[in-house]
């Protein structure tokens, strides 16, 4: 591998396949390939898994409240709490 070459591209494409189930990153991989090779620098990288994290975070919150109101419904009453008082953040 030539020690020029920008390896931001290689790092964003190893952090979706660390993310994404290996059937769904096939099924996509042509979009994933095509928006890594536009990551640059450090700051593209930083900001694409940032995103890409807060995808993830959003669709755990939604799936934990349909959930909660679903067990609400069925008479059941849920109260959920983060097991630490807050996450740290990588990102910043």
């Amino acid at each position: 591998m030539n020690p020029f070459e920008n390896q931001y591209p290689n790092a964003a494409k190893k952090f979706f396949l660390q993310l994404l189930p290996e059937n769904i990153a096939q099924t996509h991989w042509n979009i994933i390939e095509r928006i890594c090779d536009d990551v640059r620098h450090e700051k593209d990288y930083k900001q694409l898994a940032a995103m890409l994290v807060a995808m993830y975070e959003v669709g755990f919150i939604r799936s934990i409240e349909e959930h909660k109101k679903g067990l609400e419904n069925a008479g059941i009453e849920v109260e959920i709490t983060a097991p630490t008082p807050a996450l740290p953040n990588i990102f910043k």
